[in-house]
């Protein structure tokens, strides 16, 4: 005598299989948004850091403070993190930061670099499909530029005209919010916190 599956046999482990396939799928998923925000946070930290590192504090230097490592974001989703070094007040593609992961290509989004030399992980709308939007301490920016002194504190703004190192409202003053949405899951906020400079991800 053949010993085989029934039929009724058949259909019990296929919808076993169904049930198992319909739980862990979600697992699967990617929640584009919150990459984007973690991406994000990893370069603001990034920035914070080369700040910290290049200590451009030099009180004999006229204007030392204008090269200091900012991170620009559009609301568009393209970001660069760049320092004036020549103190000329516009940052060229040569003033950007090199990817560490590819020495080849600058990091930025697309917003002053060649198309061969952008990286492109930095337009996170074309990437991940995520727009961005700011609120509480830096609302109504666009861009929003985040420079950071020799100590790793945040500064709020354009800092190409500035005349001292330290003007009026210069230094965050209130968390700014950063929402990440548009993806794939629910939107992310990324909060840079005042004087320490802290982000993080909700």
């Amino acid at each position: 005598m053949k010993k085989a599956f029934t039929m009724l046999e058949l259909v019990i482990v296929i919808v076993i299989i169904g049930i198992l396939a319909a739980t862990v799928a979600p697992a699967f998923q990617r929640d584009t948004n919150a990459e984007a925000a973690q991406q994000f946070v990893n370069h603001v930290r990034y920035t914070q850091h080369l700040a910290m590192v290049d200590d451009t504090f030099d009180p004999n230097r006229a204007n030392w403070f204008l090269s200091r490592w900012q991170i620009r974001l559009n609301t568009d989703g393209r970001y660069l993190i760049g320092s004036d070094a020549n103190l000329d007040g516009t940052l060229v593609e040569a003033e950007l930061a090199t990817d560490p992961m590819d020495g080849t290509k600058r990091l930025d989004g697309g917003m002053i670099a060649s198309a061969d030399a952008r990286s492109t992980a930095l337009n996170l709308h074309s990437e991940y499909g995520t727009s961005v939007a700011f609120s509480a301490g830096c609302a109504g920016a666009n861009p929003l530029i985040i420079s950071f002194d020799h100590v790793g504190r945040p500064l709020l703004g354009d800092i190409s005209g500035d005349v001292v190192a330290y003007p009026a409202n210069r230094l965050l003053r209130n968390d700014c919010n950063i929402t990440f949405s548009g993806g794939s899951e629910d939107d992310v906020v990324v909060t840079i916190t005042p004087e320490t400079g802290y982000v993080v991800m909700q």
